[in-house]
């Protein structure tokens, strides 16, 4: 259960971070040149997704919170929603797949740990609640999206690999 004081920063904070993302989903290629970095229209619609989709779980997560939230697990669960959000901003920001692909495997396995602990825990949750359901769901379409960038993305470097090793080849071959 929230306090009123929290529950209202929650949705003031959630409205806003809609707003952004609004922003970001609707007019990506106004806000893509607006970023101080070089992204791609589809990816500042990406962003603007995730926010708006982390708006209303906010605005829903202030209404429904189970449990009594005391400074230090409100800042705990805090830190552990936007981890993922600022990993998401800094890897688009620098836009190499080796500087990304550690934090993609920190992800998959913190995704992996996470369900690992809902499979030991299953006992403490409530199967009868479909949030429970949907939250074991969103973790594990998170272990397989981090699986399925990262298989992705490797796949990508090694052609290219393969691409730039046989142009050498064909230039040796000329002299």
């Amino acid at each position: 259960m929230l306090s009123p004081t929290s529950r209202w920063l929650t949705r003031a904070l959630a409205a806003l971070y809609a707003i952004l993302g609004a922003i970001l989903f609707l007019a990506p290629e106004w806000s893509a040149a607006s970023f101080s970095w070089n992204i791609s229209p589809f990816v500042a619609m990406t962003i603007g997704g995730w926010c708006l989709g982390n708006a209303v779980f906010a605005w829903e997560g202030a209404r429904v919170w189970p449990w009594t939230l005391t400074p230090l697990t409100a800042r705990v669960i805090g830190g552990w929603f936007a981890l993922p959000g600022v990993s998401a901003l800094l890897m688009a920001r620098d836009g190499r797949w080796s500087a990304s692909r550690v934090v993609v495997l920190a992800g998959a396995v913190l995704a992996a740990l996470i369900l690992a602990g809902i499979a030991r825990a299953w006992g403490d949750f409530d199967p009868s609640n479909p949030l429970t359901w949907v939250y074991a769901a969103l973790i594990a379409l998170t272990l397989l999206g981090f699986g399925a960038l990262y298989l992705g993305m490797e796949t990508h470097r090694r052609r290219k690999r393969a691409a730039n090793r046989n142009a050498l080849v064909t230039l040796d071959r000329r002299d």
